[in-house]
């Protein structure tokens, strides 16, 4: 059994430019700060399902607390065509983010022996003198390359006279480019592990693409939306299955400056939980499957 609480996530603070030629190219940029605040709680127990009591095992349970806090830095550019008034075409690239990170590990493992001794337990602190675990390291993380385009009905200087639109893109992420250096000082053993470590990322993960269309239909101040997004798997082994499919949709209501917007995005998701990997053992994962739904309401005006 494996329980997994998360908190926090990334928080990006951007400062962007843009401009165009002669109402035709349109371009722009951002430079990005990304800030990780992030938290993972996890108990994974493995218990002796046979209900024998001299078998010498009874439960073995590993309580971990991981943090990683830090920042970062990225480029995002992009370019849209428009070769006719009721199309658009894009392009955009999004440079890895270079992350400054800080991670804290605690973990205590606990096990029952039944005949072979009393149940006992360690600390990751008694194993490395009263201290806890601190790892300071940068991450590199995937390009993002990214084509769009977009066809408006019943294109209009007076955009209350348009009658929808319909948009959609491609994107290709390479996550089999997460790379990872040591930020302290260099030696030969932290490069070595480093070295293993982004050779197991560049065999496990894999580049994926990921597609998203979406319309509007506008009916004078209703508007109907609809929306599905695929993301492709990243694993490199076909065994495992990291899919992810989204599918919206949404009614919308403006008149005289307010606007109503209510949305429905139904999730279906796959991915692969590997509680622990043993180098000269097979590993067992377990496939997991999800589904589930947001509702997204908005009210605003505009002056």
């Amino acid at each position: 059994e494996n329980y997994i609480e998360t908190r926090g996530g990334v928080t990006e603070l951007a400062i962007s430019f843009a401009g165009n030629s002669k109402d035709k190219l349109f371009w722009g940029l951002s430079l990005g700060v990304p800030i990780v605040n992030y938290e993972r709680s996890s108990v994974i127990t493995e218990s002796d399902a046979t209900g024998l009591s001299q078998n010498y095992f009874d439960y073995a349970t590993l309580r971990e607390n991981y943090t990683s806090k830090g920042f970062g830095l990225n480029l995002k550019m992009g370019l849209i065509f428009r070769p006719v008034e009721s199309v658009r075409l894009g392009a955009a690239i999004h440079t890895p983010t270079i992350y400054g990170l800080k991670d804290t590990y605690d973990a205590t493992m606990e096990t029952a022996l039944e005949n072979y001794n009393q149940p006992t337990s360690v600390n990751v602190k008694t194993l490395n003198e009263g201290i806890l675990p601190e790892y300071r390291y940068d991450l590199t993380s995937p390009w993002k390359l990214m084509v769009s385009g977009s066809y408006i009905f019943g294109e209009q200087a007076d955009t209350r006279k348009q009658k929808g639109f319909i948009s959609a893109d491609l994107e290709y992420v390479t996550y089999s480019t997460n790379r990872f250096r040591s930020a302290e000082q260099n030696t030969i053993e932290d490069d070595e592990y480093f070295k293993s470590v982004n050779a197991v990322v560049k065999q496990i993960y894999k580049g994926a693409v990921n597609a998203r269309i979406g319309g509007e239909l506008k009916f004078n101040t209703l508007m109907v939306r609809g929306g599905f997004a695929y993301y492709g798997n990243p694993y490199g082994d076909d065994a495992l299955n990291g899919k992810r499919m989204f599918v919206s949709g949404g009614l919308g209501y403006r008149n005289k400056g307010y606007f109503i917007d209510l949305a429905y995005v139904h999730r279906i998701t796959n991915d692969v939980s590997f509680p622990y990997r043993l180098p000269d053992k097979a590993n067992t994962f377990a496939d997991v499957k999800g589904t589930g739904g947001n509702v997204v309401a908005t009210v605003g005006f505009k002056f």
